[in-house]
C-alpha cells in the first residue's frame, strides 16, 4: 500500500480527485489523501488522522454531500489581458496555498480585503476558508495555468467567494487578487463565475461591504450591471446589489438509482447546475414520486433491484413523454440499444464526469419541445 512517509510517490489518483505528495510535509500529504478518498469514510479517516498526531486536532470536516468537491465547477478562462487561468472550488487540502496567497498580499491589499493589519493567518481561520459547505457557501480559487494543462504545483493568484444568508435569496460576497496580478482582469473572471454560480442556485444577488477608499473594488462591481443600493456609514459602503427583477423557475429532475453514491454525485451536480434535484432509490418510489409531481427530466438507472431501469421505462412511457436519460454500464451494448427501442431519449455510460452529465441533461431539455413540465403520472402507473 502507500504510505504517508514514502518520498518516491509523487501522485496518488482516485475516482475523487489527484492527490499532490512530492514536496508535501506529512499534514499535507494526510490531507490530500483523505480529501480523494470515497466520502463515506473521510470522517474515520479525520479521527485517525487527528489520533495519530497527523492533522490538527480541531481540523473541520463537512460531511455528506455539502462537503463533496463539486469538480463539475472547475473550468478555464482567459482574462482580457491573455492570461489563461483555471477556476476551480476551494478543496479541504488547499490550506498552504490559500497561506502563501494571503502572506503575499501588501497591506494595503491585506487591510482592504479583512479590514486587519494582522498578516498571520492562523490554522482556525485558514480552515474557514477550506472546510467549508458547497451547498450554503462557495470559495472559487484562481489558479495559474495552460488551458487543459494542469501542474503540480499550483500558483493561486486570487480567491473569490460567497455565503448565503439563511431565509435570504441572496449572499455576501468577497474577493482578493494577488497584488502583482491586479488589473488583469482576474478579479473580473471570478466576480463572473461566481454571480453564474450564485444565480444556478437561485440567488437573486449579492451584498457587499467595501472601504471607501477602495475604488478598483467600487469600480468592478459598477461594472458588473448589477441594481445596487449604495449606503455609506464609518468609512465604508454597504452595497445590495440584485441580479435582476425576475426569478427563473428551476427545472425539476427526477434521479432514481439505487446506488447512494451516485445519486448524491448526480445530485449534487444537477443542483449546482441550476437545477431542483429530487431521489429516488428504486423503481417503486420513482413511480410513487412521479405519481405526485410534474418532472421535467428523469435520470434512470438500468440495473436496480425489484425493478429494473427498463420496466420503469416502460411504465412510463405508458402515460409520459418526460424526457429520461438511463445510466448504463460500460460495454453493455443491448442495454444501450434497448433503452431507445423503450423511447429513452439519452443514455450516460458509467462512470461518468459531472461535465459530461451536466452537458447532456441540458440537451435533452432543450430538445425537449413541451412548454411547461411532463405530465404527472396518474394512479401511480
Amino acid at each position: 500500500g502507500v504510505t504517508l512517509s514514502r518520498g518516491d510517490i509523487h501522485y496518488v489518483v482516485t475516482e475523487y480527485g489527484i492527490a499532490y505528495l512530492h514536496g508535501r510535509n506529512i499534514r499535507e500529504r494526510a490531507m490530500e489523501l483523505i480529501s480523494i478518498a470515497h466520502p463515506k469514510f473521510r470522517p474515520w479517516l479525520i479521527q485517525e488522522a487527528k489520533n495519530l498526531n497527523l492533522i490538527y486536532e480541531d481540523q473541520a470536516l463537512v460531511e455528506g454531500r455539502g462537503g463533496e468537491y463539486p469538480e463539475s465547477l472547475e473550468t478555464y478562462k482567459v482574462t482580457k489581458s491573455g492570461l489563461e487561468i483555471l477556476l476551480r472550488p476551494v478543496r479541504i487540502s488547499d490550506e498552504p496555498l490559500l497561506k502563501d496567497l494571503f502572506y503575499s498580499l501588501s497591506d494595503t491589499s491585506l487591510y482592504r480585503r479583512f479590514v486587519s493589519q494582522r498578516k498571520d493567518i492562523p490554522h482556525e481561520r485558514l480552515q474557514e476558508f477550506t472546510a467549508i459547505d458547497y451547498t450554503q457557501e462557495m470559495a472559487i480559487l484562481a489558479v495559474l495555468t495552460k488551458v487543459g494543462r494542469r501542474t503540480e504545483k499550483e500558483e493561486i493568484v486570487g480567491l473569490g467567494q460567497y455565503q448565503m444568508y439563511e431565509d435570504m435569496h441572496s449572499a455576501e460576497v468577497s474577493l482578493a487578487v494577488r497584488d502583482d496580478y491586479q488589473n488583469r482582469g482576474i478579479g473580473t473572471e471570478l466576480l463572473s463565475y461566481l454571480t453564474y454560480l450564485a444565480k444556478s442556485q437561485g440567488l437573486l444577488g449579492f451584498t457587499a461591504e467595501v472601504l471607501v477608499e477602495n475604488k478598483p473594488m467600487l469600480h468592478l462591481f459598477e461594472k458588473m450591471g448589477f441594481d445596487t443600493e449604495k449606503t455609506s456609514e464609518a468609512g465604508s459602503y454597504e452595497l445590495k446589489m440584485t441580479f435582476g427583477k425576475k426569478l427563473i423557475e428551476k427545472k425539476k429532475i427526477l434521479v432514481v438509482d439505487d446506488e447512494p453514491h451516485i445519486v448524491e454525485t448526480v445530485s449534487m451536480a444537477s443542483g449546482l447546475a441550476g437545477y431542483q434535484v429530487s431521489a429516488a432509490s428504486n423503481g417503486r418510489k420513482a413511480l410513487e414520486k412521479l405519481a405526485g409531481e410534474s418532472f421535467d427530466l428523469v435520470i434512470l438507472d438500468v440495473m436496480m433491484p425489484e425493478m429494473d431501469g427498463f420496466e420503469v421505462l416502460r411504465k412510463i412511457r405508458e402515460i409520459s413523454s418526460v424526457p429520461v436519460i438511463m445510466l448504463t454500464v460500460k460495454g453493455d451494448e443491448t442495454s444501450k440499444t434497448k433503452v431507445f427501442d423503450l423511447g429513452a431519449d439519452d443514455y450516460i455510460t458509467k462512470p461518468f464526469s459531472s461535465i459530461e452529465l451536466t452537458s447532456r441533461v441540458k440537451a435533452a431539455l432543450h430538445r425537449t419541445e413541451m412548454p411547461g413540465p411532463a405530465p404527472k403520472i396518474e394512479n401511480g402507473k
